[in-house]
């Protein structure tokens, strides 16, 4: 029988032996992190952390989309700087 693709467009199906057919690219990821601790007093502490994800700020995949065939890389470089404080 005829299947008129206007008509019938059928059901939407994913590929999976498109993108799996191959390795995913290697990549490299640096995390840094300095963490310092304060007694402010007896009762009271204060924890400090300062780094950066990926300081090499390289194009690291994150995931490949099946769906859109399109590559999700992991975030960029970012720094960040973390307070934490702690009441006994």
């Amino acid at each position: 029988p005829f299947q008129n693709p206007v008509e019938d467009p059928g059901r939407p199906q994913t590929l999976y032996s498109e993108p799996y057919d191959a390795r995913l690219p290697g990549y490299h990821r640096l995390d840094i992190a300095i963490e310092r601790e304060f007694t402010i007093s007896p009762r009271l502490t204060l924890e400090t952390e300062i780094g950066a994800i990926n300081s090499y700020d390289s194009r690291n995949i994150f995931y490949f989309d099946v769906n859109t065939l399109q590559r999700v890389d992991q975030m960029p470089f970012l720094p960040y700087f973390s307070l934490k404080v702690e009441i006994n």
